[in-house]
């Protein structure tokens, strides 16, 4: 294997890669990590940092995917109650906890390595996007109430007020953010474990890889470790080797997948088990969105209940003077944002996640209007759905090359490699803006 350095064996045997490093040093260790110190001749590892860090998180057809709760299982094995993982990811993470015991109790593998890797448990699952993007988007709102500014625009004295100043500062920090759910399950931001098919057996520092050679990789049970794991169906991360992931669609997957049943009562398939066990994510964006100017407005006018109205008075022989007088803001009610509304902040804030990259904001508000108006006689809701597709199928193409083709979702068979990742990789906090 070539390699970019030609490391010492005092080297190899000592990786220093941490984040405190120079960048010069980094770089090296990283390297070495990368190219030497996790071993070429066992089981091929998942590659989380440099090649699928976006596994789960969306089906063959880049649909961004979320789990239906309904097909969560609390895992057995785990450090503290109430610790889920879909339901046939827990029944394999249960054989291979007991298979791994029992390699144990039998001497087949050294007592004197990791306990973590024999006494297995959970120790990290399931987190759910839903929660992590309400945080976002609180963070979001709490952000603009607290530099908004009157100077700089008219009095917001009700919701018709306030959604066009919202709506102008989403569609700006949507240059710079994910704001919709669908783009945020794909940044940074989003935990790697919304999938349900992760399970974290210790929980280490991941950039520190004198931790991952001494407490694994070096161990003398790893190799036994990996081999089981993949007999179950899971890879270990080559960058956090206490994750383990389930790699959907081997034989060994699909032993466990099997015991259930689409709500057909069908046997599931690559092609409808993500219809199964996930739900489009951009199905219920037009919704999500909607409620976030509703819930912004509440908390606007929680927070800052009062606005000043001045009133000019002329006389004749003295300078003209005006007042200012306190008023309350009227209060949140079942105000909305009209359907074309609704549509049309939703495709401005998916065409700037995309760093603008798709076809214009104009054509696809028109092409959207005519669907709505046409599958309008099927029902306003399957309309709407029928919007968020065309929506997401127009930006979604660049998320990943237009020429990438189907992406198959299986770890072990297919090299997803050269990904490029959504403008959210790019991300920045919230900075400090005057509306």
């Amino acid at each position: 294997m070539t390699t970019t350095f030609d490391y010492t064996e005092e080297e190899k045997r000592n990786p220093l890669g941490n984040n405190s490093l120079s960048p010069r040093a980094k770089f090296f260790q990283r390297s070495l990590y990368k190219e030497v110190i996790y071993p070429e001749d066992v089981v091929k590892p998942l590659d989380s940092w440099y090649d699928k860090n976006l596994f789960g998180r969306f089906d063959q057809n880049q649909n961004v995917i979320v789990p239906f709760r309904t097909n969560l299982a609390q895992i057995q094995y785990a450090v503290r109650p109430n610790m889920f993982c879909l339901n046939f990811v827990n029944r394999a993470f249960t054989d291979f906890v007991e298979h791994m015991k029992t390699a144990y109790m039998t001497n087949c593998i050294s007592r004197a390595g990791n306990p973590a890797m024999f006494d297995i448990k959970a120790s990290l699952a399931y987190f759910s996007w839903n929660s992590s993007w309400l945080n976002h988007r609180n963070n979001i709102i709490n952000a603009f109430i607290d530099n908004y500014n009157p100077k700089f625009s008219a009095p917001i004295k009700n919701f018709n007020d306030f959604k066009v100043v919202f709506a102008a500062y989403l569609k700006n920090m949507s240059l710079r953010m994910p704001i919709t759910r669908t783009s945020f399950i794909l940044s940074p931001f989003a935990s790697t474990f919304g999938s349900g098919l992760k399970i974290a057996i210790d929980q280490l520092n991941a950039g520190d890889d004198s931790i991952k050679y001494q407490q694994f990789i070096s161990d003398p049970n790893f190799n036994f470790f990996i081999r089981a794991a993949k007999k179950y169906g899971f890879l270990v991360d080559k960058y956090t080797p206490w994750v383990l992931t389930y790699d959907l669609f081997t034989n060994a997957s699909l032993s466990y997948i099997n015991y259930y049943l689409t709500a057909d009562g069908e046997q599931i398939t690559e092609q409808n088990f993500f219809d199964t066990f996930y739900y489009k994510s951009h199905e219920s964006d037009l919704d999500i969105i909607r409620n976030f100017v509703k819930v912004a407005y509440e908390k606007f006018v929680t927070r800052k209940p009062i606005y000043e109205e001045e009133k000019a008075f002329r006389r004749e022989k003295c300078n003209d003077f005006s007042t200012l007088s306190a008023k309350f803001r009227a209060s949140p009610g079942e105000d909305l944002m009209t359907t074309q509304e609704l549509i049309d902040l939703y495709i401005q804030l998916r065409y700037n996640e995309v760093n603008q990259a798709g076809p214009s904001v104009l054509k696809t508000k028109k092409r959207a209007y005519e669907i709505y108006r046409l599958d309008g006689a099927s029902g306003l809701e399957q309309a709407k759905l029928n919007v968020s597709a065309f929506v997401d199928e127009t930006y979604k193409n660049f998320i990943y090359p237009v020429n990438y083709g189907q992406l198959n979702p299986s770890l072990d068979i297919t090299e997803l490699s050269d990904i490029v990742d959504t403008v959210a990789e790019t991300a920045v906090v919230i900075q400090s803006t005057s509306y």
